[in-house]
């Protein structure tokens, strides 16, 4: 699946929109407990991603890894704890990671609760991969029984990297896998079309706010 399913709860004074989020969260239930059911691997892949957990750990666990007189200078004389803490985890990981390679998996705090059985039963693990030489690597999160052997959770882990690999490495400088590739590209509204809709609302609400903006709207084509 395309993007996140950790989606910041709205606070919003609308009922339909509080409704939607629910609504959401309810299908997210039925759909991982029918996945594991069926034995399916459910997992989505973030395309761009924010987070700095990784960062955050080889922040703690750096000057650890450096020894002798060097490890002195690298805590006095390096600001090694702000570069690190206004780094992304993709950029860091992608001069880490060789193709192939995926990071190892953390368990993302519970940023909002779905519900209390879903919660106490379920873990999200997050990982990134490696699968082309010349693009970030991937960010992929999965639910996983958080009763589940560690052993175990890793080998399936493992199962869902190389699924991903195998169908993310078509190109040398972009790691989307096809099917969201394809997804895309069905689903896309032409430009056309969107300038069409636009031109309709212009015209019948006759409002400055949602005009093309003035760098766009020229009568000069240069």
């Amino acid at each position: 699946l395309d993007g996140s399913p950790l989606i910041k709860e709205p606070k919003s004074e609308y009922y339909r929109i509080n409704n939607y989020f629910l609504t959401y969260k309810s299908i997210l239930v039925r759909l991982v407990e029918r996945a594991e059911s069926l034995n399916v691997a459910l997992c989505w892949v973030v395309k761009d991603s924010r987070l700095n957990l990784f960062s955050r750990f080889l922040g703690r666990i750096l000057p650890f890894l450096i020894k002798g007189k060097e490890a002195t200078y690298f805590r006095e004389k390096i600001d090694y704890r702000g570069l690190i803490k206004s780094s992304r985890d993709m950029d860091l990981l992608f001069y880490i990671l060789e193709q192939g390679c995926r990071s190892f998996a953390y368990v993302r705090d519970k940023e909002y609760e779905i519900n209390k059985r879903f919660d106490e039963k379920y873990d999200l693990l997050t990982f990134f991969l490696k699968t082309v030489p010349y693009d970030i690597p991937l960010r992929i999160e999965v639910f996983r029984d958080s009763e589940s052997p560690s052993v175990k959770t890793v080998n399936w882990i493992n199962k869902i990297a190389s699924v991903i690999l195998a169908i993310s490495n078509y190109n040398r400088s972009y790691s989307v896998p096809a099917p969201i590739v394809e997804a895309d590209a069905r689903v896309k509204i032409k430009q056309a079309e969107v300038d069409a809709l636009v031109s309709y609302l212009r015209n019948r609400v006759l409002t400055p706010d949602i005009w093309y903006p003035r760098r766009s709207r020229s009568p000069w084509k240069f």
